[in-house]
């Protein structure tokens, strides 16, 4: 049996394409591919497995194998939100590892993010970019690693019809956290925009609740916002929210070097990030 999600429609017969419906449904394990813009196929004949493999990016080839019925009942399917292109994998009580990254400025600083990212992102499952992105190719290179979701500021033009980018800000499911991502984050009540100089511990007032303040940003609860456009990156823990901004990896500090991206491990009981100075994958 061959597994294969988000394989081009035009590899399939319609008769394969209600199978895969049907089995997944009976399995328990449709829901989550529900919010999955791409379908999920069920392949019976090995033939066509270098076919589908041709048109797969190589996180969805990690898919493509011959796998018993079994090993499906049980097991959990990773998935994202409602705008997600494809879920990001079959999860068991693993973390989950996700690559941050912001203000990539492509084309202006190079054709693609430095290969300094490719290193750091290395077995990510799956990769947030909080805008200043440009170019539809920059994605394109980062979903060689994982599945990317996205948000810019304007994000019509060349990413009008990209169902990996929302505009200005989106709402995340991952692992039982609510993720709010965003590029240019104001908090109310706040004066000064989050960087290493003005944490929110300093410059937030003690006596307001975050929570209600950033659920007028997002429109829902959230205990993880990732965003971008200062070039700062900073890790922050305030009130039990996670606030990460991984910086830029050609801009940081809004100087032309290399600079940072961030990793950040997720369980259902957990969350944490870290700051990676591309400098060390050097």
């Amino acid at each position: 049996m061959l597994l294969a999600p988000g394989a081009p429609t035009h590899c399939m017969p319609s008769s394969i394409r209600a199978f895969s419906s049907r089995f997944f449904r009976t399995a328990g394990l449709m829901p989550d591919f529900l919010g999955c813009a791409k379908p999920v196929y069920i392949i019976t004949f090995p033939a066509a497995r270098h076919n589908i493999r041709s048109h797969l990016p190589k996180w969805q080839r990690v898919f493509i194998g011959e796998v018993p019925v079994r090993s499906f009942f049980g097991c959990r399917i990773g998935h994202v939100d409602s705008n997600s292109s494809c879920p990001i994998g079959m999860k068991g009580a693993r973390t989950v590892r996700v690559g941050l990254i912001s203000d990539t400025h492509t084309p202006s600083v190079g054709p693609q993010p430095p290969p300094e990212v490719a290193a750091a992102f290395q077995g990510v499952d799956v990769i947030l970019h909080a805008g200043d992105i440009y170019i539809p190719s920059c994605l394109d290179w980062l979903e060689e690693m994982a599945p990317v979701y996205a948000v810019e500021l304007g994000a019509g033009g060349l990413f009008e019809e990209d169902s990996r980018v929302v505009d200005k800000k989106r709402v995340l499911h991952l692992e039982g956290h609510t993720i709010g991502l965003i590029h240019d984050l104001l908090v109310p009540g706040m004066d000064h925009e989050i960087t290493e100089h003005t944490p929110l511990s300093k410059h937030f007032p003690p006596d307001a609740d975050l929570s209600a303040a950033l659920e007028t940003v997002f429109d829902a609860v959230v205990d993880i916002v990732v965003f971008g456009h200062t070039h700062y990156s900073i890790v922050e823990e305030c009130q039990g929210i996670l606030m990460v901004n991984p910086g830029s990896p050609s801009l940081p500090k809004q100087m032309r070097r290399l600079g940072q991206v961030a990793i950040m491990e997720l369980r259902p009981d957990h969350k944490s990030a870290e700051i990676l100075e591309l400098s060390t994958f050097n």
